[in-house]
């Protein structure tokens, strides 16, 4: 019995590194906006209700919880402070250097198209460096770095609670952080929404999962099935509105569409990122081993190097764009696919380089 349930607490785990990597490949993809394409199936190009980024920011928080909460039990927590607060400093500091790197590629190498830009004019590096040190504005495909940073200093506190038996304060601080931020419309206060709620149930994994195992082979069959149809339904529906909107009445798709707004950012929105990500929880959960044998090792490195491939995936996609362009290629529907893919992959073979993973953080 006990080998059963390592075996099935690593397979958990395991999967949840699949899912990390599905979310960066998807990030990835996304940011390197080659469509239609095949790929506009397993995205939807950044436009539904939800997207990666949600999830990439829920898997991020359950680690927190999981790793430094739950796990780091057994530390002092001055060990666990210091680990969070060295971790944030180091991706503050790879963020600002990244996207001073793209924000010089933007200004100088003009043959290379698709950058995102700051709003600064060119050559105006006072203003860059401003907007970028205070993450007011930091570039767009390091952007998830500047609002982990904010996230892993806040975990500190947050553990110290976890570890005083103050979930509660927790849950309570975050709900109340996050009405302020709705309010004046402050963006990492209300992304740490779905980062803390995540940090919760990370903290508390292996109790929910006792509790999971004791209620019942029909009744935890029933609450997928639940799950699922609700994550279906509502997908099918967010589908229907973003990209076949003249098949419903247009007050009511404009009301939905304006409800999940990703600038918004509403509970409804969160809420709605939290079923689908248990929807695709449960799913990564039952095909691990299908995912395992057809990704050939690509979607669990990448979960398991997620930041490493968030933070140079930009750079590939320069060389991407600038090849486009001195080719001449003609895009479509098949190279769109091809080039999602082979980005992909590239990431995945620079990581791969000995001196590259070296210098990059994990």
């Amino acid at each position: 019995m006990q080998s059963s349930q390592l075996a099935h607490k690593k397979e958990r785990i395991y999967a949840f590194d699949y899912l990390r990597g599905y979310f960066i490949a998807v990030i990835i993809i996304d940011h390197v906006w080659k469509f239609p394409s095949l790929w506009t199936v397993f995205t939807g190009e950044a436009r539904l209700w939800v997207t990666a980024a949600e999830g990439f920011i829920m898997i991020s928080g359950f680690l927190i919880g999981y790793i430094r909460g739950l796990k780091g039990m057994k530390l002092p927590f001055a060990t666990i402070a210091s680990t969070l607060i060295r971790r944030a400093l180091m991706l503050y500091v790879w963020m600002v250097v990244v996207s001073f790197a793209y924000t010089a590629i933007d200004w100088y190498l003009t043959a290379v198209p698709n950058i995102p830009s700051l709003p600064a004019a060119i050559g105006d590096w006072g203003e860059a460096i401003r907007l970028v040190v205070t993450m007011e504005h930091p570039n767009l495909w390091i952007h998830f770095l500047s609002l982990y940073t904010i996230f892993l200093a806040l975990s500190v506190p947050v553990v110290w609670l976890l570890r005083n038996n103050k979930s509660w304060l927790v849950g309570a601080l975050t709900l109340a952080v996050y009405l302020l931020g709705a309010v004046y419309d402050v963006e990492w206060m209300k992304w740490q929404l779905p980062f803390f709620v995540m940090a919760l149930f990370g903290f508390y994994f292996e109790s929910l999962r006792v509790w999971w195992s004791s209620i019942g082979k029909q009744r935890r069959l029933q609450t997928q099935i639940a799950i699922y149809a609700a994550a279906l339904l509502t997908l099918a529906l967010s589908v229907v509105c973003v990209y076949f909107p003249a098949t419903l009445p247009s007050a009511l798709v404009e009301s939905l569409n304006r409800l999940f707004n990703i600038e918004l950012f509403s509970i409804a929105r969160v809420v709605l990122a939290v079923i689908w990500f248990g929807a695709l929880a449960f799913l990564f959960h039952h095909f691990t081993p299908f995912i395992r044998r057809w990704s050939y090792g690509v979607l669990e490195f990448l979960g398991t190097h997620s930041l490493s491939a968030y933070i140079i995936h930009g750079f590939v996609i320069c060389a991407v764009n600038y090849f486009l362009v001195v080719s001449g290629l003609s895009q479509g529907f098949i190279l769109n696919t091809l080039i999602g893919l082979g980005t992909v992959l590239a990431v995945y073979g620079l990581l791969r380089i000995p001196f590259v993973a070296k210098i990059i953080p994990r």
